[in-house]
């Protein structure tokens, strides 16, 4: 935000002082600023509402659609996120184990041993915390 100068806080109490010999020119180059200021305190809060939007939107798409007239906290949204990448990682590992076991079977190189690390078991046990 730009700030006045030391000049214009003069003009300013000047004018305070002795409104009746005010300069329209001095006036309008005051209102300027201050409508330029304006103009920038507007923008940026029109950007402090879009994060909030946006967290507003993460917030439920982790935790679920609030009850009406409700918001959910956003407090917690960096651990839950970073939560829900690591479950995608762990599904993501058990999959390729799976993809790899079927392939075995497919190509006749499955063996009895390799069913017992049971990717789907794995993850099931990772989100659970097991």
């Amino acid at each position: 935000m730009t700030k006045l100068t030391d000049e214009e806080l003069t003009r300013i109490e000047r004018i305070a002082g002795n409104y009746t010999k005010v300069h329209y020119s001095e006036v309008l180059l005051l209102l300027t600023r201050i409508q330029a200021q304006a103009d920038e305190i507007e923008a940026l809060l029109d950007q402090v509402i879009h994060m909030g939007e946006i967290m507003d939107g993460v917030a439920n798409a982790l935790k679920g659609v609030p009850p009406a007239y409700t918001l959910h906290s956003t407090h917690d949204i960096a651990e839950l996120t970073a939560a829900k990448v690591e479950e995608v990682r762990v599904l993501r590992e058990g999959l390729g184990e799976a993809v790899t076991l079927v392939n075995d079977h497919l190509e006749g190189t499955y063996k009895i041993d390799s069913f017992t690390t049971q990717p789907w078991e794995k993850a099931l046990a990772a989100k659970e915390g097991n």
